[in-house]
């Protein structure tokens, strides 16, 4: 029997991949987890990686109203 995978969260202000950092963790533990990455669509060009899910949420309003439209968006998809 196989191990169970692990699931593997990634937030972030920065859209995926555009971000150094966290699109290398996506790509050497796509093997071993379930990724979703949850970030803000800032109108770049969508970069994909296989086997990771990518959650993009509007950045049209102001800092505020974003930061609230995020956080709502992201606790209503996982149910935290």
């Amino acid at each position: 029997m196989y191990p169970m995978r692990q699931k593997l969260l990634i937030i972030n202000k920065a859209q995926f991949g555009y971000h150094t950092d966290t699109y290398k963790y996506c790509e050497y533990l796509k093997e071993i987890c379930d990724i979703t990455y949850f970030c803000f669509d800032e109108g770049l060009a969508r970069i994909t990686l296989k086997d990771v899910e990518c959650i993009y949420i509007s950045e049209e309003e102001s800092f505020f109203l974003n930061g609230c439209i995020f956080y709502e968006t992201l606790l209503r998809t996982f149910k935290v």
